[in-house]
């Protein structure tokens, strides 16, 4: 993560969205599947986490603090989905932070685009885009 995270821009919106969604599946222990979408015209909000399942950032008793948001869709329990739970942590790597930071990055996706758009879509110069399987590109 920390090597990832040398390597990309976190100014850069995209690579904001690049580095909140592989702290997600690697500290939240989920399958790429579960968090990315197949391809930029697959989006199923049946399936998918969209714009609109805001993470939470919560704190419990004890100071110990924690971002949750639920996705609908996982190998094991099908379309009953389940929440993901990422502890804040003090590590360049903490999913909390890097999930906060993509959210501020991207906010400007437009709101009538967000139901059927992916958590981890991300702001271009021009307009915005999902992060899918397979995709390479740089905005």
């Amino acid at each position: 993560m920390h090597a990832l995270r040398a390597g990309l821009d976190l100014s850069n919106a995209f690579d904001a969205a690049v580095y909140a969604l592989a702290c997600a599946a690697f500290w939240g222990c989920r399958r790429l599947g579960e968090l990315l979408i197949p391809s930029r015209n697959k989006f199923d909000a049946t399936r998918h986490v969209s714009r609109t399942a805001r993470p939470q950032l919560k704190t419990i008793r004890g100071g110990c603090a924690y971002t949750m948001f639920h996705i609908p869709w996982t190998k094991s329990t099908k379309l009953e989905g389940t929440d993901v739970i990422l502890t804040e942590m003090n590590d360049p790597s903490d999913p909390c932070l890097a999930i906060q930071h993509h959210m501020k990055s991207n906010m400007r996706i437009p709101p009538s685009a967000a139901q059927q758009s992916s958590c981890y879509a991300a702001r271009t110069r021009t307009s915005w885009r999902h992060w899918e399987a397979g995709n390479r590109e740089h905005s």
